[in-house]
């Protein structure tokens, strides 16, 4: 039990070296099973280590997951001579995964992480404004984007992409959106970093580096310049305890994002208009995560 506690610790505080969550044991055991579920979900990638780990303490609990979800508890078995337990009510099905998603157009057009929405039987985007239905359009496995629509005409406030002068090496980006929902409050959140690389894994051009912290439920949210301008969609962070395994090293705030001229491209295939300006004017941190809360949205799938 101690070695199993130690590295669920350590699956949980790879986010804590990096300013994201701080946990002690007593929170990593008693975190709850929708949470734990989660940690096996498609939003969070773990290796088969971390996995296994996660399961063991699911089963000591009697947890049965599917996807991020909780499908159902396990039975007892019946001792003899004592009447029947009375079978426990499974659970309402929960979000298998959670990200973030945000307005590309004013009548409801919008974009996401494709691995957030992967398999969904219904998604719900819950907005400042309040919740909407949406609808899968199209998808880009290979740069992991997503296309969705919601059911509501609006008007909606839209983000707009930069245009002209392309990002550089050094600049300061946001991210915004909601991750953690279940643990930390469905209030939107930001995070600062710079780009510390125009080009992700294994010189990936379509991707660029950042050091902006990011959790799970970020996916799929708006990265943004100082001028409030969208210059990519957060997709995914090096998985710190896989690079310790395999290096002997903590790698530190290595996280990626799908560049705004691969998102142009997706975008201008569905033949969807979206808005672009340069970036002139910087602004006050504070007001681009306002601007950008208006027309970010949580995303939620459920099977």
């Amino acid at each position: 039990m101690k070695g199993v506690r130690t590295i669920l610790i350590l699956v949980i505080s790879s986010f804590a070296a990096v300013g994201c969550v701080t946990t002690t044991p007593e929170t990593v055991l008693t975190m709850s099973d929708s949470f734990l579920c989660e940690l096996l979900g498609p939003a969070w990638i773990t290796t088969a280590k971390e996995r296994r780990v996660i399961h063991e303490q699911l089963d000591q609990r009697g947890v049965i997951c599917g996807y991020g979800r909780i499908v159902g508890y396990r039975q007892e078995s019946q001792e003899p001579g004592k009447a029947p337990k009375k079978p426990e009510k499974a659970p309402k099905v929960r979000p298998s995964s959670s990200g973030t998603g945000f307005f590309i157009t004013s009548d409801g057009y919008m974009l996401t992480s494709q691995h957030v929405v992967n398999d969904c039987m219904r998604i719900r985007t819950k907005t400042w404004r309040g919740e909407l239905t949406a609808t899968r359009i199209t998808g880009d496995p290979v740069n992991d984007l997503a296309l969705l629509k919601t059911g509501s005409k609006g008007p909606f406030d839209a983000a707009t992409f930069r245009s002209g002068k392309r990002i550089r090496v050094g600049e300061e980006v946001i991210v915004v959106g909601y991750p953690l929902g279940e643990l930390l409050g469905t209030s939107i959140k930001a995070s600062v970093g710079t780009v510390s690389a125009l080009t992700g894994i294994r010189n990936n051009t379509s991707v660029m580096q950042i050091t902006a912290p990011l959790q799970p439920g970020n996916s799929g949210g708006p990265l943004l310049d100082a001028s409030g301008n969208v210059v990519g969609i957060v997709s995914a962070k090096l998985n710190e305890l896989a690079v310790l395994e395999a290096t002997g090293t903590l790698s530190q705030n290595v996280n990626f994002a799908v560049k705004s001229s691969s998102i142009n491209t997706f975008l201008n295939v569905t033949r969807i208009q979206y808005r672009s300006s340069a970036s002139v004017r910087k602004l006050d941190r504070a007001d681009v995560v306002e601007r950008a809360r208006k027309f970010t949205a949580l995303v939620d799938c459920e099977n």
